[in-house]
């Protein structure tokens, strides 16, 4: 790539198609992630991941993230890159969050 990729944002989700080498849309996810989405909305700093083909933007990483944000009407934000990379290897990484991590993030924060 030999530009600096560029944060950008649109509600226009019709540029978008999901990549066919991610995950299926996890309706449970789906469910866990709308609360914080409604709360909070896009954080841009958590941009999904695309790449321009002939038919538009394909989304590379942040399936989830676009699927409620197109569901509460929210601007989704992305960053345009190459496809040099492997998408179940970028994502394998992910460690959900156990019981114990939430009580120790309260703690740290004087709430516990």
């Amino acid at each position: 790539m030999n530009e600096t990729p560029k944060l950008r944002a649109t509600k226009d989700y019709q540029l978008f198609s999901v990549s066919k080498h991610n995950r299926e849309i996890n309706p449970s996810h789906l469910r866990k992630l709308k609360p914080s989405m409604e709360e909070y909305g896009w954080i841009p700093a958590f941009p999904m991941l695309v790449r321009r083909t002939a038919k538009g933007l394909e989304i590379l990483d942040g399936q989830h993230r676009f699927s409620v944000a197109r569901e509460l009407g929210l601007a989704v934000w992305f960053v345009e890159c190459d496809n040099g990379f492997n998408i179940p290897r970028i994502n394998g990484s992910q460690v959900p969050w156990r019981i114990r991590d939430y009580a120790e993030s309260f703690c740290k924060c004087g709430k516990g």
